[in-house]
């Protein structure tokens, strides 16, 4: 494992929290096993480990993106 996929892994936990990880993690497949890396390491890892904004501000910041 990578060091960007552990803390995008404890991004994720604290974020969404422990149930909800580890639903997930029991029902990825092997045909999705590569994009849950792809996004624990990239939004996970890189976007939501990063200080730069608080986890208020980009949560405010990903649903006005999504709206």
């Amino acid at each position: 494992m990578t060091d960007r996929f552990e803390a995008g892994t404890q991004t994720r936990r604290r974020i969404l929290g422990d149930a909800h990880v580890e639903r997930a993690e029991c029902e990825t497949s092997a045909l999705d096993a590569p994009f849950q890396r792809l996004i624990t390491e990239t939004a996970w890892g890189n976007v939501w480990s990063s200080d730069a904004v608080s986890d208020r501000d980009r949560s405010m910041l990903t649903i006005a993106l999504l709206a």
